[in-house]
């Protein structure tokens, strides 16, 4: 039986940035720009599958965040119906706001038996391959980005 020798050459180094790389990684912001990027084939799915009478669910619907996704460094993709999208003109209608979306989306059944028109759940069916494949390109990405910092800069880029 042969015993190889043999040393490693910066093994703890290895190590230490393994460790810290995470840390850096784990940015609700750098997340979310990922994310907003590649939500762009799936809002232009579902604007394309929306029913446009008014053109103004089509017109909200769009990548968004929230408090709680923020904190996550996620966001929604869907129809808007705050903030601007809130907007009432003279007469008290909303004029921007996407708030029946799910109505169409699910049937209302308030009214009798609404018709359903879906339009995120075919949207998201036929954009989810490609927008998990662009994902993991752009993780790979901010991935080599942040290493060649962490390189470069050390702990004090960040």
């Amino acid at each position: 039986m042969a015993s190889a020798n043999f040393k490693m050459v910066g093994v703890n180094e290895l190590a230490v940035f393994m460790r810290k790389l995470p840390k850096q990684l784990d940015n609700p912001k750098v997340w979310g720009k990922i994310f907003r990027q590649n939500s762009k084939p799936l809002v232009a799915a579902a604007q394309g599958k929306a029913p446009n009478k008014t053109n103004q669910l089509v017109g909200s619907i769009g990548y968004f965040t929230t408090r709680a996704s923020r904190a996550e460094g996620g966001g929604y993709v869907g129809p808007r119906v705050k903030g601007k999208f809130a907007k009432r003109d003279s007469a008290g209608n909303y004029y921007l706001s996407g708030y029946y979306g799910a109505f169409v989306e699910t049937g209302d059944y308030r009214f009798g038996k609404g018709k359903a028109t879906p339009f995120m759940k075919p949207a998201y069916i036929s954009t989810k391959d490609l927008m998990v494949k662009n994902i993991l390109v752009d993780g790979k990405k901010v991935l080599f980005k942040e290493a060649k910092r962490l390189a470069k800069f050390g702990t004090l880029g960040y």
